[in-house]
């Protein structure tokens, strides 16, 4: 009678979560790789006649803010997987009955914050195209029939892309049903950890905290904006 050989739970599902993370690490280097010279090294085209509205003052200039914040997503998805990668590697993981509870248990955060940047940077690069689609397409003075096309095809990549997002997320290990959820979840973990004695990380509170200023640093430039054309207008 041969003996059967039994593999312990913590090893059955460490290389699928291994695959897991990689899977997401060359995709998110592409994306990051791509910002660089279409939101941070170049700007948007201007019109030499045609004068801008209000709206699309604020979007030129949070134009580079939206770029920034979709490069550094991709990068934070790379740091996360990689260093999650490291951890299946380098320690011991206790058993787990599956592979969504493996992930739940020992990877929250990294697993929920690596789809949530990678995600985060790939939508930035979807406004990045509708943006700068908008300024060519005006500079050049495009007809209104080439101009809708092209409109209609970054909208419909847009939605495209959700829904796949969103089919994702209903089937994965997360607790939500679409990126809403996703996006949700990931700042409730990481909330709960600030908040948490045995876990509070001090790098962790301060980056909450310069992503609040951020928001709101971009809410009143905005304000700032409108404002000064309407006392010019006056």
């Amino acid at each position: 009678m041969t003996a059967l050989t039994v593999t312990p739970l913590s090893n059955q599902f460490i290389k699928d979560a291994t695959s897991l993370f990689n899977n997401m690490k060359t995709p998110a280097s592409i994306l990051a790789g791509t910002m660089v010279p279409l939101g941070i090294l170049n700007t948007l085209p201007k019109h030499d006649t045609k004068p801008e509205t209000k709206l699309m003052k604020i979007v030129r200039q949070t134009y580079l803010l939206v770029s920034v914040f979709s490069f550094g997503s991709e990068v934070l998805a790379v740091m996360y997987l990689t260093m999650a990668v490291n951890k299946l590697t380098e320690t011991a993981i206790a058993p787990a009955a599956s592979l969504i509870e493996l992930l739940k248990r020992d990877f929250a955060l990294a697993w929920t914050g690596t789809n949530s940047h990678f995600i985060f940077g790939m939508f930035g690069l979807m406004y990045m195209i509708c943006v700068r689609s908008f300024f060519m397409v005006r500079v050049s003075n495009t007809n209104k029939y080439f101009a809708s096309s092209i409109y209609s095809v970054v909208g419909s990549l847009f939605f495209l892309m959700l829904s796949a997002v969103n089919k994702q997320v209903a089937a994965g290990p997360g607790e939500g049903k679409n990126v809403v959820d996703l996006f949700s979840g990931y700042v409730r973990i990481l909330y709960k950890q600030v908040n948490n004695k045995g876990s509070f990380g001090t790098c962790q509170a301060i980056g909450l905290a310069l992503g609040i200023v951020s928001v709101a640093g971009a809410m009143m430039g905005s304000f700032e904006v409108l404002n000064r054309n309407t006392e010019k207008e006056e």
